[in-house]
């Protein structure tokens, strides 16, 4: 009877150290951050791309312009 008794409370208390492990929540949390931040970068580089070729071409129009 012992021994079951005795088994029992390890079972339990391993189970209960499991329960309590939070290891695993941190990756699933930074694996959706990594996410998250890919989704956000893949959505504005369009809008971004088009920014920088209108800056640029701004640029090379004025150098370009000789002024006369």
């Amino acid at each position: 009877m012992l021994r079951l008794y005795t088994w029992y409370k390890t079972t339990v208390a391993d189970l209960m150290q499991r329960l309590r492990d939070e290891e695993g929540q941190d990756i699933i949390e930074y694996a959706l951050i990594v996410v998250l931040i890919v989704l956000v970068a893949l959505a504005t580089s369009p809008t971004i791309g088009k920014s920088i070729q209108s800056v640029f071409s701004r640029v090379i129009d004025s150098l370009s312009y000789t002024g006369t």
